[in-house]
């Protein structure tokens, strides 16, 4: 069964992945359209970003592709950590699209140019910032529901060129009402500012999970679970580390007799605790308990 399960959720993500490749692809191609005819800095600065998301939605689904191998000999705990190496690459990405921002806005601030055609071109940027929003909620979603740091991440990305977008039609139209074309250029420094704010919030959550930060209130989840079955006199838990991997539990624990039992009794209960860990993270676990006999 969880096989089955694990099989439908890699179908989903993957799936999810492919959308997401699409779509960015038709959101650049009408981007760089509206550079075209309007020359605008600002539009160019949400086109470049929309090339890193191109890459990174084509990224991530190469990486939920490679993360729903199963466990092999020389990868015991499955591939499902590449996920946060994806999630460290996106966020590199858009760094380096938070450069380019940078640069063109720069460009337009000291030698400021003429824009044609800026109405036209704002509401094709509007049109992809709609197309951007129901993607990302939908990645959210998907993201959520199969516990994937790589859809959420893709997400971010989404997300972040549709505020991106909405923020280049106000300031395409407050350029058009002003006739001040070092608008188009500042507007495209602070659009750069906000997606340099994002690839740091990436980079810090795929080194959590790259270093297997433990999350505090998980850890006091489980202790409140082996509490309800530690016997006072007879079993007793510690050396509890847990970590996550792409939402995936992971939990070591020692289960320690107090008193002498025999060793089927003591498998046994063994297997009773880790049913009930697995039932609570509804099979989205991998738990092992070592057994400690009395002294």
């Amino acid at each position: 069964m969880n096989t089955c399960l694990r099989a439908h959720r890699n179908r989903s993500k993957s799936m999810a992945a492919t959308l997401s490749i699409v779509v960015a692809l038709g959101i650049l191609v009408v981007k760089f359209y509206a550079y075209r005819i309007t020359s605008s800095t600002a539009i160019l600065s949400d086109a470049l970003e929309s090339i890193v998301n191109v890459f990174a939605a084509f990224f991530a689904f190469m990486c939920i592709r490679f993360a729903a191998k199963p466990p092999d000999e020389k990868h015991p705990l499955g591939h499902d950590k590449i996920e946060y190496v994806a999630a460290g690459v996106e966020g590199f990405l858009i760094l380096i699209a938070a450069v380019g921002v940078f640069y063109s806005g720069i460009c337009q601030i000291i030698d400021p140019r003429p824009l044609s055609r800026l109405a036209q071109g704002s509401f094709l940027i509007l049109g992809t910032a709609f197309a951007n929003l129901f993607l990302g909620l939908y990645l959210i979603w998907m993201g959520k529901r199969h516990s994937s740091l790589t859809l959420r991440a893709d997400a971010r990305h989404v997300l972040t060129d549709t505020i991106t977008s909405v923020g280049i039609f106000i300031g395409a139209w407050l350029t058009i009402l002003t006739n001040w074309f070092v608008l188009d250029g500042i507007i495209a420094c602070l659009m750069g500012g906000w997606i340099l704010v994002m690839s740091i919030g990436l980079f810090k959550e795929a080194m959590r999970g790259l270093l297997d930060s433990t999350d505090p209130a998980i850890q006091i989840e489980i202790q409140k679970i082996l509490s309800a079955y530690a016997t006072p006199g007879i079993w007793a838990f510690d050396q509890i580390k847990v970590w996550q991997i792409s939402g995936k539990a992971y939990l070591r624990i020692r289960m320690v007799a107090l008193v002498k039992i025999d060793l089927k009794t003591a498998h046994d209960y063994a297997h009773e605790v880790e049913d009930g860990l697995v039932t609570h993270f509804k099979g989205n676990a991998n738990i092992l308990i070592h057994i400690e006999p009395a002294p």
